[in-house]
């Protein structure tokens, strides 16, 4: 059907989530956008903080090996 227009699964038309607000400041559309910002946000902030603890672990790491192996103080010459 080349002029049927596309459905939600309620069978309502696209433009009804689209632009049909009654009583909400925003559409279903604009509810969904928001929502997914909000999610976005949100991954990016778990990102980041993972990123931060792989860079924590590395100095740590760095540092116990400069500690353990990386050399002495001590003149050990004769």
């Amino acid at each position: 059907m080349a002029g049927a227009r596309r459905a939600d699964r309620g069978g309502r038309p696209r433009g009804y989530a689209l632009a049909r607000r009654s009583d909400r400041k925003r559409s279903a559309h604009e509810e969904l956008l928001a929502r997914i910002a909000l999610l976005d946000a949100q991954m990016r902030k778990v990102a980041d903080t993972i990123h931060r603890g792989d860079e924590q672990a590395l100095r740590d790491q760095g540092r116990f090996l400069q500690d353990r192996f990386g050399g002495s103080d001590l003149d050990l010459s004769i």
